[in-house]
């Protein structure tokens, strides 16, 4: 047994005086704590490992709420004798994280208002020094009892709100590249060529080259002649026949005429039931046309359909009849020619990379623009 004992007791058998101070300050904690703790004190110096008197004063500096005090006692306490400190070490460390977290508010948050904004706060502005004590705080609670509740809830807390601030910051830089990446001719460069190919491909592909039949109406300068041609189709087709439908009846000065773009014979169109209708099908065409054959309308300019109209103030309905040789009709309408006329036959690739240039060379002034305002701000 004498062999065994630990030094701790055998500084308390050494020391009679050291026992004697515990036993009296043990007496007086009641009703003189003040002296109790004036006694107390010194004995910690007299005998650092007198077990029973850290202990004592442990408990009088908490009642008291000298939390620094305690912890300090405590943890001297608990390096040579981790089972006498460890329920009084954890309890003033979980009260030191409180008096440095959420007791510093008046009050508790009551309406989900009030919550956001303490979330928030807690989250985003937090005192850094605070926090960063409190998480070692906590990892201490920790490294004493590895499942202790509170601790570890709170610590996932911090760790949480950590995260949550970085992800902010990382908000925030992505923020400011993307407003200086906006400062940058490389970007506006790329933007704008990717927005020109997509409107592109969107406008000028269904507008230049729209499915089925489309008759663009011109007038000729002598302006009693009206020509109907058609547009490249975006899909193939093998016609079969085509009505028009005038808006009201005219005077023709030579009757109506038909012609492909490839054949020298223009051919009279054929009257429809109604006296506003004329047309041409393909019977008409293999009379008056031996060596006509059914041609495929895709983008070929020598295959365009023609129609000549000579009167005066003529004017056509929007729509047409048109069906192909397996007797299916075809999308058909009328237009005045336009604008979009100048592109006929462009692909909408090349007007694209047309636009694309455009775009540089804007981009590449404005920029030298806004440089040489800089300068002369900087300069004056």
């Amino acid at each position: 047994m004498k062999d065994h004992k630990s030094l701790y007791d055998e500084l308390e058998s050494r020391e009679p005086y050291g026992a004697k101070i515990y036993e009296i300050a043990k007496q007086l904690k009641e009703k003189h704590p003040d002296i109790a703790q004036a006694l107390l004190e010194p004995l910690g110096r007299l005998n650092p490992y007198h077990t029973k008197a850290n202990q004592l004063l442990a408990e009088m500096l908490i009642k008291k709420k000298q939390l620094e005090k305690a912890n300090g006692v405590l943890n001297k306490l608990y390096s040579y004798n981790a089972n006498a400190a460890k329920e009084h070490l954890i309890k003033v460390l979980l009260e030191l994280a409180r008096s440095l977290g959420s007791n510093k508010e008046s009050k508790e948050p009551s309406s989900w208002f009030e919550q956001v904004v303490y979330w928030w706060k807690s989250t985003f502005s937090p005192d850094i020094g605070e926090e960063e004590q409190r998480l070692n705080l906590y990892k201490q609670v920790l490294e004493i009892e590895r499942n202790n509740i509170e601790a570890a809830r709170e610590k996932r807390k911090i760790e949480e709100q950590r995260k949550a601030r970085e992800w902010k910051q990382q908000v925030i830089k992505w923020k400011q590249s993307v407003k200086m990446s906006f400062k940058s001719k490389l970007t506006w460069r790329f933007l704008g060529i990717v927005l020109i190919f997509i409107v592109s491909y969107l406008f000028f592909s269904q507008r230049l080259f729209p499915p089925g039949i489309v008759l663009e109406v011109e007038q000729l300068p002598d302006e009693s002649t009206y020509l109907l041609e058609n547009v490249p189709s975006a899909i193939p087709y093998h016609l079969q026949s085509i009505t028009i439908d005038l808006d009201e009846t005219v005077n023709f000065e030579k009757s109506p005429k038909f012609k492909y773009k490839n054949y020298t014979k223009e051919i009279d169109l054929i009257k429809g039931s109604s006296t506003l209708q004329y047309g041409i099908d393909k019977d008409r065409l293999q009379q008056e046309l031996q060596e006509f054959e059914v041609t495929s309308f895709e983008y070929e300019e020598e295959n365009s359909l023609q129609f000549i109209f000579k009167a005066r103030n003529l004017k056509f309905k929007e729509e047409c009849k048109a069906s192909n040789t397996n007797g299916k009709d075809i999308p058909c309408q009328v237009k005045e020619k336009g604008y979009l006329s100048i592109f006929r036959g462009i692909p909408w690739w090349a007007i694209a990379i047309a636009l694309i240039i455009i775009w540089i060379i804007v981009v590449e002034v404005v920029f030298a623009l806004k440089t040489k305002r800089e300068y002369d701000d900087v300069v004056y």
